[in-house]
């Protein structure tokens, strides 16, 4: 029996327990697994068609590079599997190179050369389409191809065009407050006799964010979040169901690609404001404009690789930026996200990882003080005039001496000039603190206090930099010192008050930052 969702168009199959076990058998047939989905086998092994399927199976036929292939797709993996005909060419002219007439050898490995493969699906109304990697190997096995793929859209409708990328998930609950889009309305003493309480949802207007305008991939895009909301009448979903969502509009595209890349810097961005890189489980929509304005959701979009378990305790417990804390600079930190000016490499990748200080660690933290230090003050610290005078001199001494010289005195005389005017890291990390004290000052002295070491900004930045080096350098016989791990966290302090400023944050601003992101709820 094949049961149909109208709101979803999906066909759902469902295995019962004879099946499973043809399931398995016809699975390792490899290509005669696709031709087994139909309803026609089905019937003519009298089974009912009434699946229960271990995981999302989706089958049907693509084309790709003018051959039309039989698919299967689980797991992130797509099979593809050519007709018999169809074999003799993708052995001898995809996977094999000719040396001479009738003789050939094993040619280059077989790269994947498109954005994504769209195809029709037995299980979807609308078709499917695979988001993959341009360069990525294609597996081969008797001619039958193997496609890793990134991600898949499930067209639950027909539709040429998309105008706009829905995403949801619980990280995004916390960014933009699901909880502030509600109301509850009652009488203290006539709800302790009749126990009634009544639950009001605001308005679009008042749940929907200012829109910002950002560029990825030099398409325009409208980005805001808003809150949305589904009623359910069953008894095993709550009557109502808040959602936060982080919606992109842009002119109408068919560039599926385009969506995926719109989806790694929604992520990046959902991984500064709560501190990891990890930011759980999302789902995406994608819609079309209708003529009304309004806009028809059309597919669903989702990664092929989920994380398999989501600590969300960071969260739970506050450790996290709302978007109010950004004051209205949303669209700086976008763009600057999306044009990689800002250094996110040394954000940890799960909440249990913000509790490892390795050495890779503190080499990466160390390099995003760096690459903040220098968008802040590009001049870099501030030097004496005398010194300047003295820098430009001895330059000039040294360029002479490089044209004077040849062979190995020229090229270590030119490694030399490089350390001229060369600031260190200590010399940074004092300045940057020197300018940030009133800001970062009650958090850097709490923190010391608590551990019993005196707060000196000197010395933090020295052992920062000895302990950076030891660490970069492969220097394992220096011991390493603990209290550089307290430097470690400040310096963290310090990276995001800079990352804030650069985005306009006020002083006031970055103190709440810190505050909630570092869990620390110290009084400022």
């Amino acid at each position: 029996m094949t049961a149909f969702d109208g709101e979803q168009a999906r066909l759902d199959l469902r295995f019962t327990v004879k099946i499973k076990e043809d399931y398995k058998r016809i699975k390792r047939q490899g290509r005669n697994l696709a031709s087994c989905w139909g309803c026609n086998y089905l019937r003519s092994e009298g089974y009912l068609t009434e699946f229960l399927m271990e995981s999302e199976t989706y089958t049907g036929e693509l084309n790709y590079r003018n051959i039309l292939f039989q698919f299967v797709y689980e797991h992130g993996e797509l099979r593809l599997y050519p007709d018999e005909k169809d074999k003799e060419v993708i052995r001898l002219r995809w996977l094999m190179s000719a040396v001479s007439p009738g003789v050939y050898v094993d040619g280059d490995p077989l790269l994947m050369e498109e954005p994504f493969l769209e195809g029709r699906c037995h299980e979807l109304h609308g078709g499917i389409v695979f988001l993959t990697q341009i360069g990525s190997s294609v597996r081969s096995v008797n001619c039958n191809l193997v496609v890793t793929v990134l991600s898949i859209i499930k067209k639950i409708k027909i539709s040429e065009t998309t105008t706009r990328l829905s995403l949801s998930g619980p990280c995004i609950d916390y960014v933009f407050p699901v909880n502030r889009a509600w109301r509850s309305e009652y009488d203290w003493d006539e709800m302790q006799v009749n126990g009634a309480i009544s639950i009001t949802t605001s308005g679009f207007d008042s749940t929907t964010s200012e829109r910002f305008n950002v560029q990825v991939e030099g398409k325009e895009v409208c980005a805001y979040f808003s809150v949305g909301w589904t009623v359910s009448h069953g008894i095993e979903n709550p009557p109502i169901t808040l959602s936060a969502i982080l919606s992109f509009e842009f002119e109408e595209t068919n560039d599926y690609s385009f969506f995926l890349k719109l989806w790694y810097q929604a992520e990046r961005f959902l991984g500064f404001m709560t501190g990891q890189s990890e930011v759980g489980p999302l789902s995406g929509r994608l819609g079309c404009q209708m003529e009304n304005g309004k806009y028809r959701n059309y597919a669903e979009m989702e990664l092929a690789e989920q994380p398999s378990e989501f600590d969300a305790k960071h969260l739970s417990k506050g450790r996290y930026l709302t978007l109010d804390k950004l004051e209205g600079n949303e669209e700086k930190l976008f763009r600057d996200i999306a044009d990689n000016n800002i250094y996110l490499r040394h954000l940890p990748r799960t909440n249990k990882d913000k509790h490892v200080i390795d050495a890779a660690r503190f080499v990466l933290v160390t390099a995003a003080f760096e690459w903040e230090f220098q968008r802040l003050y590009p001049d870099g610290v501030p030097k004496r005039a005398a010194r300047l005078k003295g820098e430009k001199r001895a330059l000039e001494i040294i360029e002479k001496e490089i044209e004077s010289s040849t062979g190995e005195i020229k090229q270590a005389l030119k490694r030399a000039k490089l350390s001229i005017g060369f600031t260190n890291l200590q010399s940074k990390v004092v300045y940057a603190a020197k300018q940030f004290s009133s800001v970062i000052d009650v958090f850097g002295k709490r923190l010391y206090d608590l551990n019993e070491e005196e707060f000196k900004c000197s010395k933090i930045g020295e052992r920062l930099a000895n302990q950076r080096n030891n660490f970069a350098h492969g220097n394992i016989d220096k011991d390493f010192e603990g209290v550089a791990i307290l430097d470690l966290v400040y310096l963290g302090y310090l990276i995001l008050a800079m990352q804030l400023r650069n985005c306009g944050i006020s002083d006031k601003g970055i103190q709440r930052a810190i505050n909630s992101q570092f869990g620390l709820h110290i009084a400022v």
